[in-house]
């Protein structure tokens, strides 16, 4: 099984319906490797029975099983180098590393120091739809370090 077997998705994406059973994870990379059974995307059994049936199965092939990481330090460059990596394009990496969530800092060109810049930044994570985007919005104006924004609209 490899990451590009399935879309990734993140937890603005609905619970997969039905059963699945995982064979052969590490839950948490310890121990031998078990059958876990998930229900309307929510994990029932960490040891189910191998032979129970379901609407799908995935041999997981000894690899580990983690919840959703969250990454709470990434540099997503956009609004401003949409050159070297948009908020698109760090969405879809994330995912692929099995990032759930990011942090997107605030050293932006322009400087997220705006309720409307951190809000443009979010939409465009939410329409994307592939992990929950958090922009950190800065505490001063350009950073400067002298003048406070409205963070707490952000």
């Amino acid at each position: 099984m490899t990451t590009t077997d399935y879309p990734a998705t993140g937890p603005l994406a609905p619970a997969a319906q039905g059963t699945l059973k995982l064979v052969d994870v590490r839950p948490y990379g310890e121990g031998e490797p078990v059958t876990v059974l998930v229900e309307d995307g929510v994990i029932v059994d960490l040891d189910a029975d191998r032979d129970v049936e379901t609407d799908h199965t995935v041999d997981g092939g000894g690899h580990v099983l983690l919840p959703g990481l969250v990454d709470i330090h990434v540099h997503l460059r956009e609004p401003g180098r949409e050159d070297t990596e948009t908020v698109i394009t760090g969405s879809q990496a994330a995912a692929k590393g099995g990032f759930t969530a990011v942090f997107t800092m605030a050293n932006t060109s322009p400087v997220m120091d705006q309720p409307v810049i951190a809000e443009s930044v979010w939409l465009k994570g939410q329409h994307a739809g592939i992990c929950d985007v958090h922009p950190v919005g800065s505490i001063t104006k350009g950073l400067a370090g002298k003048e406070l924004t409205e963070f707490g609209m952000m």
